[in-house]
């Protein structure tokens, strides 16, 4: 469950009071609402702590330049992580009602006659007229941003209601976002992170500012995830993680179990642009694998399997994203027919006729029930690019490739990114197909031992010349049955009109969009979601076929 939190660091309040004689003076009163001393402010598995002899003061301040205001003291603040998993935070700029003035005229001094020199102006915002710099640790920034001219689109915060106690709020300006690593042990802190704030006139603000003031908060929110809730598997099956790498673990006499999988080598290839550049893609995964694992769950009233504790990106609200970590589960068995991924014999996923079927049309209308529809997180983005020459990649590779940017040349180009927004609320639901990793991930590898099956080609997973890989098919829990192949989500990226799929002998291959194929629905369990054990069968082992994980809401 996503918990999320809304601290209020500090009211800025500048007023500005001019005066004007033979020359031009300036002189600027703030109001500091802090304390006098340090304040730490301590919410759940989140820290922040803020500094009173750092605040900012800008008493007999004037319009400078950047070099002049990035000389004075900053407000300084940190943030830390108490808890034990990572934390998504940003924070927050939020102006109030003093900020837009209408046109109008100042005076600006007296003539010889004692009467008054006027100078009208135009209707201008507060806001325009300040700048800022934020910075990170002992960074020392080099120049200002005006606050008008940030305050794009883009980095405004969208989403007030964690802001809604802010009286008269008009605007809240995205100033920083990021992310902060949970603790490893106990007694000690997660990543702890310290920000710079400079605040000054813009150099070009003129006498318009004279008696006017501006009106801003600073507030950090950010998201704790309650991991437990979804993550496991119950203690003592999530305690036996099979690590191959330290020995740790033990599988069943098949091979069957939940095996942790590593991505410490998603260096790019062939100058392809991935997605697993970005940070969070080489988190630590965990897959069930072995011809039979105890993977079993009830959901939708039918039997699914949990493909494992994925990395996966998720939309974050206000342009944000984040890679996070979601139960994959699968159906325990293909759709009552096979069905074509698109009858227009085109590899686009997001306009595909499967698609549709899936997420608008009669599966996902007649066959989910509403528990289920509402256990489904419609937050994930989908990758749907590639790189793919099935007869020469590894599942390593499919799982780099499948987060990448290539597709079939088209004009306009192929989307890389299956997600929800403005234009396809309709047609998205967030039930997909699965893909040629998660095949791969599924094998315990048999008398081979499954880095050897990491070592050799999907496409060669079968008796060659030059050696019998039909064990990691085998003992893969994930290879389709009933004489069908299993259509995947991933398309041809150097055909328009083919997909990849995975034969019934075990080995991928490619077949035009058109064909008929097995469909098993796939998708990702809400983070809301809680896994817990049954009652039906106690004597059978948990999420096994007759006692499987029963999925309910938090």
């Amino acid at each position: 469950m996503r918990l999320k939190y809304k601290v209020g660091l500090i009211l800025v309040v500048l007023s500005l009071a001019i005066c004007f004689m033979t020359y031009q003076s300036y002189a600027l009163w703030v109001k500091d609402m802090v304390a006098e001393q340090d304040n730490i402010v301590d919410v759940g598995c989140f820290t922040i702590e803020f500094v009173d002899n750092n605040s900012i003061s800008l008493s007999n301040s004037y319009p400078v330049n950047d070099q002049k205001g990035l000389s004075g003291i900053p407000y300084t603040f940190t943030i830390t992580n108490t808890c034990s998993i990572d934390d998504n935070y940003i924070i927050t700029l939020n102006t109030i009602n003093t900020n837009n003035y209408p046109a109008g005229s100042v005076v600006i001094g007296y003539d010889n006659k004692g009467a008054e020199i006027l100078e009208n102006y135009n209707a201008f915002n507060m806001k325009n007229k300040i700048k800022f710099a934020l910075s990170e640790g002992s960074a020392v920034p080099t120049a200002g941003t005006n606050l008008g001219v940030y305050a794009t689109e883009e980095n405004l915060n969208k989403d007030l209601t964690e802001l809604s106690d802010i009286a008269n709020l008009e605007e809240s300006i995205i100033l920083a976002n990021g992310t902060l690593k949970g603790k490893t042990s106990k007694d000690g802190k997660g990543e702890t992170k310290t920000y710079n704030l400079y605040l000054w006139f813009d150099a070009e603000a003129g006498n318009e500012i004279m008696n006017k003031s501006f009106n801003a908060s600073i507030n950090i929110i950010h998201n704790a995830f309650k991991i437990e809730l979804y993550q496991p598997f119950p203690t003592n099956v999530f305690a036996n993680v099979i690590d191959e790498e330290v020995g740790t673990g033990v599988p069943d006499e098949n091979g069957n179990g939940l095996y942790k999988v590593t991505h410490d080598d998603l260096t790019n290839e062939d100058n392809v642009i991935l997605a697993s550049d970005v940070a969070g893609w080489q988190k630590i995964e965990y897959r069930y694998a072995g011809p039979n694992p105890d993977n079993y769950v009830k959901f939708n009233n039918e039997l699914w399997r949990i493909i494992g504790l994925v990395n996966v990106k998720v939309n974050k609200g206000n342009g944000r994203t984040a890679i996070e970590q979601r139960l994959k589960i699968i159906r325990n068995g293909k759709l009552e027919s096979d069905k074509q991924w698109d009858s227009y014999k085109i590899n686009d996923w997001t306009q595909s006729t499967l698609m549709k079927y899936l997420n608008v049309e009669e599966y996902y209308t007649e066959q989910l029930q509403k528990e289920a529809k509402d256990m489904i997180d419609t937050d994930i983005i989908w990758n749907i690019g590639g790189s793919i020459d099935y007869e020469d990649i590894t599942i390593n590779m499919y799982y780099k490739r499948e987060r990448g940017n290539i597709v079939f040349e088209t004009d306009p180009p192929r989307p890389t990114e299956w997600k929800m927004d403005d234009t396809n609320r309709e047609t998205y639901h967030s039930i997909a197909l699965p893909y040629a990793s998660d095949y791969g991930y599924a094998t315990s590898g048999g008398t081979l031992g499954r880095k050897e099956c990491f070592k050799k080609e999907v496409h060669n997973w079968r008796e060659e010349s030059d050696g019998d890989y039909s064990p990691c098919a085998q003992t893969d829990w994930l290879i389709p049955t009933n004489d069908s192949y299993m259509w995947l989500l991933t398309p041809d990226s150097f055909s328009e009109d083919s997909s990849f799929l995975i034969t019934n002998d075990g080995y991928d291959s490619y077949r035009p969009v058109n064909h008929s194929n097995g469909v098993w629905p796939t998708l990702y369990l809400s983070s809301s979601v809680i896994l817990s054990s049954s009652t039906e069968d106690s004597e059978s082992p948990l999420g096994s076929e007759t006692n499987p994980y029963i999925l309910t809401m938090e």
